[in-house]
């Protein structure tokens, strides 16, 4: 009678712990997987192979941006993809604003709270990697990845320091966006839409500023950006015959050169002539958009913002000098508690396959070589921003972890050109702010 009792306990007691583990948080997750597709887990070379009923693993991935309807779209249709081929991984997707994002993400992972999975911009990843937060990949992705051949390499080395890999980068090369319309109507040509010199800059700068009948500007030729960087990186790089970086291998600043002096006073001769202009720092567009000027330095995902505001009037001018190559990275937090999985659920999130719905869905590059027809098919004006990233390149290398405070200095210098000072005295005195950063 007593072993009958206890037998009869053992069996209510199991029935009980599955009935409290079908109602448990780690089950639940902010999306399921899709009906209508799922992703091949066969190739092992894409990543998402560990199918299967694996131990019970819940990541939570955090997204800096708003999270509207493409973006949304675009990042669960890939990671429902993902658990419909790992049913034993459940996800949550936080999307924080890019104001908050990065003191929550910090709060979060000095807190040990902080994500499994989570994106960072590309001035706070050495930051991030410095402070130890960021899992080395090296010894979970496969030997066979095939985005060791497949990815671009400048868009490979993005996420590398001293040959170990922190993550995964999602580009954003800069390229040179105008407005057809105005183009054909003040005769502009093909050619004179084939950037190979400073000089065919300026010259399609002023064809396709638009004057009144009285020779006052109506849309400027092009728009400088007041925090500076980006247009003085693609400035500078038509007076440089190779690749211009804002600091060394000792992160000591090597912008204070003949060509970049001589390209920031360039670009202020066509401020002074009137057909460029300073974006407002209080605008919330880019003057291409809002319609102030007809060309500016943007990245190509803005193309289908710009295309809203000017439906089928938006093209990319062919740039043959060097691009900047800036973007944002998803890593793997090195707190986290699945490491393994964590890291097969990122390789996944950049495979060919989701790399071709972020094409489709957010118009996003992924750097994959295999992509490019795909990603030029969706938009011909694609072609020129492939073309660009066969000569992109970093701010500088390697990942610098003081880049906010270094690059503040610099973006001050800039702009107080457009104010009178000398572009060499305003780089003479970056200089010097930059190395007092590195010495701090």
């Amino acid at each position: 009678m007593e072993k009958k009792l206890v037998a009869l306990l053992s069996v209510m007691l199991v029935a009980l712990m599955l009935f409290a583990a079908c109602g448990s948080d780690g089950n639940e997750t902010s999306s399921q997987p899709a009906d209508s597709s799922s992703a091949d887990s066969s190739e092992p070379d894409e990543g998402g192979s560990q199918t299967g009923d694996g131990e019970a693993v819940h990541l939570t991935i955090w997204l800096a941006g708003s999270g509207d309807g493409t973006m949304d779209q675009a990042y669960k249709t890939v990671c429902n993809n993902y658990v419909s081929a790992n049913p034993n991984v459940t996800y949550e997707i936080t999307y924080i604003a890019w104001g908050d994002y990065f003191t929550k993400l910090n709060t979060g992972l000095i807190g040990g709270a902080g994500p499994d999975i989570f994106m960072t911009g590309y001035g706070q990843f050495g930051t991030v990697q410095a402070s130890g937060d960021l899992l080395p990949l090296n010894d979970y992705i496969p030997d066979d990845w095939d985005g060791y051949e497949d990815i671009k390499e400048n868009i490979l080395g993005a996420t590398m320091l001293d040959g170990v890999q922190y993550g995964i980068f999602t580009p954003a090369s800069r390229v040179f966006m105008y407005r057809k319309d105005i183009a054909e109507q003040n005769g502009v040509t093909e050619e004179d839409l084939h950037i190979t010199s400073f000089d065919d800059f300026a010259n399609l700068v002023r064809k396709l500023t638009v004057y009144d009948d009285a020779g006052n500007v109506e849309v400027y030729g092009y728009e400088v950006d007041p925090d500076g960087e980006q247009d003085f990186y693609m400035m500078t790089s038509m007076f440089y015959g190779g690749e211009f970086t804002f600091w060394d291998e000792n992160y000591d600043p090597c912008f204070n050169t003949p060509e970049a002096v001589e390209a920031w006073e360039a670009i202020y001769a066509l401020y002074e002539e009137g057909v460029v202009c300073m974006r407002d720092a209080a605008a919330t567009s880019i003057g291409v958009q809002s319609g102030i000027a007809a060309m500016a330095v943007t990245a190509e995902a803005s193309y289908g913002t710009f295309d809203d505001a000017f439906p089928g009037q938006i093209g990319i001018a062919r740039n043959d000098n060097n691009a900047l190559l800036i973007g944002n990275y998803v890593a793997v937090n090195n707190a986290t508690k699945h490491p393994e999985q964590a890291v097969d659920m990122l390789i996944y999130m950049h495979n060919v396959e989701s790399s071709e719905i972020m094409a489709e869905v957010m118009g996003q590059y992924s750097g994959r070589t295999s992509c490019d027809d795909h990603y030029i098919s969706l938009n011909p004006e694609y072609e020129n921003t492939v073309y660009a990233y066969e000569h992109s390149y970093l701010f500088g290398k390697p990942l610098y972890q003081n880049y906010n405070a270094a690059i503040q200095n610099l973006r001050t210098a800039l702009e107080s050109v457009f104010h009178g000072t000398s572009a060499s005295d305003a780089f003479a005195e970056a200089t010097t702010a930059w190395e007092a950063v590195n010495a701090g």
